[in-house]
């Protein structure tokens, strides 16, 4: 539950939305949830996607 409570929405960074909207073309999603983490220098790392049927 403490999670849930923590959880918050986040825009991503123009070239990060881009990327996604890429990977998700070159996948043929229409609908992906992916991870990310923020590094302290504000990197964002990809984790994973998970695929919805």
């Amino acid at each position: 539950m403490a999670l849930l409570d923590a959880w918050r929405p986040y825009t991503l960074p123009e070239p990060v939305h881009t990327r996604v909207l890429k990977l998700m073309d070159a996948l043929g999603l229409n609908y992906g949830a992916f991870d990310f983490i923020v590094t302290p220098e504000g990197r964002h790392v990809f984790l994973e996607s998970v695929r919805v049927l």
